[in-house]
């Protein structure tokens, strides 16, 4: 079932976020920038942010804790102009 609520802003920057990102995020397809840094993620990055691809331009994942490699799903987001 998708997620009705469909943001096209996501920033979650300097929340004292922890755990790792959820695999949900796969389902806000809406999102144009994703903001998570300054908090405490860990975690791999879940490789369903590439199913971000038709409207994501800006992801910013910066100073958390995430482990592993970058997921190769990120290749897909085809409009991405900035991440950090």
């Amino acid at each position: 079932k998708l997620c009705m609520f469909q943001p096209e802003i996501l920033h979650l920057g300097r929340n004292e976020l922890s755990g790792p990102i959820p695999s949900e995020i796969g389902l806000l397809r809406n999102i144009e920038f994703m903001k998570t840094s300054v908090n405490h993620l860990d975690g791999e990055v879940p490789s369903e942010i590439g199913m971000l691809s038709s409207n994501l331009r800006t992801l910013i994942l910066g100073n958390n804790r995430h482990t592993g490699n970058l997921p190769t799903e990120l290749g897909s987001l085809t409009k991405l102009s900035k991440t950090k």
